[in-house]
């Protein structure tokens, strides 16, 4: 079971449509559900707030309860569905990447691993991050990201990309030092993957940095990955105990 969030002010349907998970859910390989809940406006009280993920950083005085209200869901489709509990994963862009790693702190036993797209930790979840189990964790992000910068923004609450990368690479006792490779794309893009292993129970920790990409969803045709293909590769490797032999 997939959770896959929307950005600051966007909605289910719009990351339903560009992150395109539903192509994957209908295959007899990938045999999984796709949920993509509505966030909440910020302000409760005003229907034309910007919809939100409550994860701390720019949304603090949101009075909104993510982490029970994504519980809930977990619940409520669980009692409808023959769901694996150990194979529960959570992705996002932006705001909703925050979130996933938000989960991963919160809700640490429901999710065996997450993904996040040019999101990153609030300063709140960052400090108070208390996961059960080693969480294997993937970023993709964009070197020119203006919104959700990579260097980080402490103004707004949110760690930098390295500080990230450091805390999982630290948490999961990954004990080699990382392996980088670089590909290049039309002489003007480069995509870095960099890979923390040797963790506990065999998790991984990467980054996909894209040289010349903004705050946005990468595809193959015009960033050289496509988010979607390495974010279900990436989580299709994990249950809850770590890596699936």
């Amino acid at each position: 079971m997939l959770f896959v969030l929307h950005g600051y002010g966007s909605t289910a349907a719009n990351i339903m449509n560009y992150s395109n998970f539903r192509n994957y859910t209908y295959t007899e390989d990938n045999n999984f559900i796709s949920i993509f809940p509505q966030g909440a406006p910020m302000n409760t009280a005003l229907a034309s707030s910007s919809s939100h993920w409550n994860s701390g950083g720019w949304t603090v005085g949101s009075e909104v309860d993510d982490v029970d209200f994504i519980e809930v869901v977990l619940k409520l489709v669980s009692e409808k569905s023959n769901i694996n509990s150990n194979r529960v994963y959570s992705t996002g862009m932006s705001n909703g990447g925050f979130m996933s790693y938000h989960l991963a702190c919160n809700l640490s036993s429901k999710f065996a691993a997450i993904s996040s797209v040019t999101g990153s930790m609030s300063n709140e979840t960052f400090e108070d991050c208390n996961p059960s189990h080693a969480t294997a964790i993937l970023q993709i992000h964009g070197a020119l990201d203006g919104t959700v910068p990579y260097t980080g923004n402490s103004a707004l609450g949110m760690k930098s990309i390295e500080d990230v990368l450091n805390y999982w690479k630290n948490y999961n006792s990954c004990s080699s030092p990382s392996t980088t490779t670089t590909d290049y794309f039309d002489n003007s893009l480069s995509v870095e993957h960099r890979v923390y292993d040797s963790c506990m129970n065999s998790v991984q920790v990467e980054l996909y940095k894209i040289s010349n990409m903004p705050h946005t969803w990468p595809s193959a045709a015009t960033y050289g990955i496509s988010a979607t293909d390495k974010i279900w590769a990436f989580i299709n490797s994990y249950d809850i105990n770590g890596k699936i032999n």
